[in-house]
């Protein structure tokens, strides 16, 4: 019985991998893909024949090591696009608004964007008058730079 059972763990390490291939699906930041790697790598070990504890550790180095050289890679070309995103806060920046409040020269006023009220300041020689379309060029923390348009 136990020969047996020695004979075929292959299959047992190819359930593991299995396993902790379902619950990378709800979690998303592949680790468990590398212990599956691991695991897939063991029950290859385990078709040479070796014993247990040779398997242990060929999945603990091969799900290290995928940690170590797969895992940046995977994480890089999954979120790629997130990269190129802008956060919701920059994402106003480039955008036409209304000034709400006369802008005056070293000083602040308002404008409205997307139903939100800002602070906003300007490098302008002038005052920016109430009505004015601006761009805004900047932003830092909760008040934006904005220039003529």
């Amino acid at each position: 019985m136990v020969e047996l059972f020695t004979n075929s763990l292959w299959i047992v390490w190819v359930v593991v991998a299995l396993t902790l291939l379902v619950l990378e699906l709800s979690s998303g930041d592949f680790y468990f893909t590398c212990f599956a790697i691991g695991a897939l790598c063991a029950a290859l070990v385990s078709l040479a024949g070796v014993p247990v504890w040779v398997q242990v550790i060929a999945w603990a180095l091969f799900a290290l090591l995928s940690i170590w050289l797969i895992r940046p890679a995977l994480k890089r070309w999954l979120h790629k696009e997130e990269r190129e995103r802008v956060s919701n806060a920059d994402a106003i920046i480039g955008r036409e608004v209304e000034v709400l409040e006369t802008i005056e020269v070293g000083g602040y006023g308002r404008v409205r964007i997307d139903g939100d009220i800002w602070r906003a300041k300007s490098d302008e020689p002038t005052d920016i008058a109430e009505g004015e379309k601006v761009r805004i060029v900047e932003r830092e923390s909760t008040i934006v730079k904005v220039a003529r348009i």
